[in-house]
């Protein structure tokens, strides 16, 4: 499994297919636009992080960040469709407008997973006296 910090960034994303509440979705699609909505502002994570199930909070995002962009408001990403492509001009731009990457995500045993970045607050023999000599 591959982990990485928020310091990762997003440089785009491909849809497999129609991404919308009534069409059957890939989990990738939607961990990607989850990731995506939230990097430029208009998804945020649950405290259990991102899952690869589509919510109302995906598709809430998505309209408002189809309104605020001057897209069709349907709450529907296709595949090289007007919202799926501004969303990529937004994440390949070298200052995209974002907020912090998800601390978790969880989207099945193979998915991509983002862990916080920690301070060491003491040695490891300090804080596990017993366990290293």
């Amino acid at each position: 499994m591959e982990i990485r910090t928020k310091r990762d960034h997003i440089g785009g994303f491909k849809l497999s297919g129609r991404l919308s509440q009534a069409s059957d979705t890939e989990e990738r699609d939607v961990v990607a636009i989850k990731k995506a909505l939230e990097t430029v502002g208009e998804y945020e994570a649950p405290d259990y992080g991102i899952t690869s199930f589509p919510d109302t909070a995906l598709f809430e995002g998505m309209k408002r960040f189809q309104k605020r962009n001057g897209l069709k408001v349907d709450g529907i990403a296709n595949p090289d469709g007007e919202t799926e492509e501004k969303l990529n001009q937004l994440l390949r731009t070298d200052n995209p407008p974002t907020t912090q990457l998800p601390d978790r995500i969880h989207a099945g045993e193979n998915a991509a997973k983002v862990l916080p970045e920690a301070p060491m607050t003491a040695p490891l023999s300090t804080a596990f006296p017993n366990t290293l000599s």
